[in-house]
């Protein structure tokens, strides 16, 4: 299996998450701070978020208040996140694109203990700020159909050999069939970008499974809702863990 690596969910003004924009050859891509675990963390997961939250945004790790340490995610590596209360954050009501800039000056915090996002500009670009409200708005839901070989342990929502039916669904042999949950950037309903997707999807899914009563973000009437099910295991499912 690959390097352990352990990212810091942060959550801000108990109704907001954020998102930290990292550099690609191609596009950004967001995911929560957190980076491998270094020999001075001595494998303590917690350690390792704080430690690469500070490095990445400049978060004192005494600041922050450990909520949960959510169930080991793996794939192509060994995912721990960690979900953590950080601050206070306002957040707009119409919140079409919250995002900081790669700027060392944003507030943070809360008016007998503030301080400061310092971003690296080495590594990250810019932090996007997201409600709990927004990301559990119908408007702003959508989920990945992912058909191919993958490394990650995900249960499938089918596996199908060759046959008629298979090839109808463009499936090759041994191929798997699972789907992901995904927030924002819908042109038919006008949800704004960028789009939070893939394993930080995920893990926002799992939080807010938690942290929304009656069975999580999405409506229990769509027939995604059902196949997102998997994603759903462990003490995770208790939000009195939190």
């Amino acid at each position: 299996m690959g390097h352990i690596r352990c990212n810091t969910v942060k959550s801000c003004q108990k109704r907001s998450m954020f998102f930290v924009a990292y550099p690609d050859l191609y596009d950004f891509f967001h995911r929560f701070p957190g980076g491998r675990c270094d020999p001075q963390d001595q494998c303590d997961m917690i350690r390792t978020a704080l430690r690469e939250t500070q490095e990445e945004i400049g978060i004192n790790p005494e600041s922050v208040d450990i909520w949960y340490q959510l169930p080991r995610m793996d794939g192509r590596s060994s995912l721990y996140p960690v979900l953590g209360f950080c601050g206070h954050v306002e957040i707009p009501e119409e919140e079409t694109t919250t995002a900081i800039q790669a700027n060392p000056t944003v507030p943070l915090g809360s008016a007998e203990n503030p301080h400061q996002l310092r971003l690296n500009t080495d590594e990250v670009s810019y932090v996007l700020f997201r409600s709990i409200d927004w990301l559990s708005d119908v408007n702003n839901l959508a989920y990945t159909d992912m058909r191919s070989r993958s490394s990650y342990s995900f249960r499938p929502t089918e596996t199908r050999s060759r046959n008629a039916d298979s090839l109808k669904h463009n499936l090759l042999p041994h191929q798997s069939r699972y789907v992901l949950p995904a927030y924002g950037n819908l042109i038919h309903t006008s949800s704004p970008g960028p789009r939070i997707w893939g394993l930080t999807a995920v893990m926002t899914y799992r939080v807010l499974h938690c942290l929304i009563p009656h069975g999580g973000p999405y409506p229990l009437n769509l027939p995604i809702t059902k196949m997102l099910e998997p994603l759903i295991n462990g003490p995770i499912t208790i939000s009195e863990k939190l």
